[in-house]
């Protein structure tokens, strides 16, 4: 190589690694034009590969650091990016089985068949993070039965647990293995681990160390949201049975109801304008209204004044910054051909015939439903293709999905649990968490203490329902 070719090669990757992506991807592709038949190409495919993961175009990406490795197919480093890369567009791209598949077998190629004794840290915990994607990926649901699937657990905590024993201090490994015990409803284990990961890094904003459009916990204030899920969590119906005695288990469920207020508040404090916050602590203050009112054999089912006030100003704080996010997510969706839930909004007929079940005073409606209805863009955006730009504007903006789901989640919940006129029924919100991203709204539902067992199945199994109708059409 020559001088000048390895000082233009320091300078790309010095770019890289300085957030200056752009500059950094001019350089690595004219080295990568200039050097197609070089032995280094590689290299040079591989770290512009990963420039493009680290804009979030994971096509391109992929495109690259398969490039790479047929260049170089001992190249670790370029097929525990790759796998990284699959990991990504497995879960913009509704948890693809190929994709999830393609990860597992880039991540193991990199870190060897022994797992127990591999020092890959990095590729360790990322390959546990992708068996977490395959625990609800096709959920056996059966009866009043959740079940989750336990060979990918099993595979995702060995992974993790690894990471850990090698790092100790690698928060983002502390904060996956804990969303993987939540999912299999561990939630002492989750609740300690997430424990582990705040103390471990506890302001800064960004807690795992490859860039991606679903930080696990992006800051201090959604480690205090995963804190508070938490304790309600702990509140579910029958979580507590074989653990704690009969006469003890209402007073748990309070405590964890006031648990779960204390760590909202502590967000609202972070972040004064916090919604999800604002909605946690709404949802735990009328479950601890509940918890309180079953141990007193006060069953009034009315909602508090004060708490009734609460929700009114929510729901004007909803009207300032909702609906426009709303909107773009799920016009974004149908551009990228991604709208798929039964018949629902594969088409203007769809939308509108839903829509017109809705009454008009009920929130979804006045908030999303009836501008989106009359965008004029949007008999084009369904009548079109699917679009590349709007698939990668969702890559780059999967937190901000996740987020709209959240919101409505929390909504139902709230709506299911006050049955107040004013928020309306609360399945129209799980339908809309739903169409934007089902798994979030899947994994959610599984968790929620706000629906009885017997519901929550049934609104389990009509998802499985409509996710095989979807894989099927």
């Amino acid at each position: 190589m020559s001088q000048n070719i390895h000082s233009r090669a320091q300078k790309a990757e010095t770019l890289r690694l300085t957030g200056a992506y752009e500059e950094a991807i001019k350089v690595f592709e004219e080295l990568q034009k200039e050097n197609r038949n070089s032995a280094w190409n590689a290299w040079v495919n591989a770290h512009l590969g990963v420039t493009y993961y680290q804009i979030m175009d994971y096509e391109k990406a992929r495109q690259y650091l398969e490039k790479a490795i047929a260049q170089n197919d001992g190249y670790l480093w370029a097929h525990a990016q790759l796998g990284e890369t699959y990991r990504m567009l497995a879960i913009v791209d509704r948890r693809n089985k190929d994709e999830i598949e393609n990860a597992i077998k880039h991540f193991l190629k990199a870190i060897g068949s022994d797992l127990e004794n591999s020092d890959y840290a990095w590729a360790l915990a990322h390959l546990g993070a992708t068996y977490r994607l395959e625990m609800t990926r096709e959920p056996n649901i059966y009866d009043d039965k959740i079940e989750i699937d336990q060979n990918s657990k099993e595979n995702a905590l060995k992974c993790l647990s690894r990471a850990i024993e090698l790092i100790p201090t690698y928060a983002w490994a502390w904060g996956m293995r804990a969303s993987v015990y939540r999912l299999a409803q561990e939630y002492e284990d989750s609740y300690w681990d997430l424990e582990v990961e705040t103390v471990i890094a506890p302001d800064i904003e960004v807690l795992q160390t490859s860039r991606s459009p679903v930080p696990l916990l992006v800051s201090k204030r959604l480690n205090l949201h995963e804190h508070a899920l938490l304790s309600l969590y702990l509140t579910k119906e029958g979580y507590q049975e074989g653990r704690v005695v009969k006469e003890k288990q209402k007073e748990e469920r309070i405590k964890h109801c006031r648990r779960g207020i204390a760590y909202a508040q502590k967000a609202l404090i972070v972040q004064p304008g916090d919604l999800i916050a604002k909605l946690i602590l709404l949802v735990a203050k009328v479950k601890l209204e509940k918890e309180e009112a079953e141990q007193k054999k006060d069953l009034n089912d009315t909602t508090p004044e004060e708490l009734d006030k609460e929700i009114s100003r929510l729901l004007n704080d909803l009207k300032l910054v909702f609906p426009e996010q709303c909107k773009t997510v799920l016009h974004y969706l149908i551009k990228a051909g991604q709208i798929c839930f039964e018949k629902c909004l594969y088409d203007e007929e769809s939308l509108k015939e839903f829509s017109d079940k809705i009454s008009e005073e009920h929130p979804i409606k006045q908030l999303v439903l009836n501008d989106l209805l009359q965008d004029p863009t949007l008999r084009e955006d369904f009548q079109s293709n699917p679009d590349e730009k709007a698939k990668l504007w969702i890559w780059q903006n999967f937190a901000l999905t996740e987020s709209c789901s959240h919101v409505l989640f929390l909504l139902a919940d709230l709506s299911y649990l006050t049955k107040l006129p004013k928020l309306g029924d609360s399945e129209y919100y799980r339908w809309l968490a739903n169409l934007i991203n089902r798994y979030f709204n899947f994994e959610r539902t599984l968790q929620t203490p706000a629906l009885p067992n017997d519901r929550r199945c049934e609104l389990l199994r009509n998802f499985k329902s409509s996710w095989e109708k979807s894989i099927n059409s």
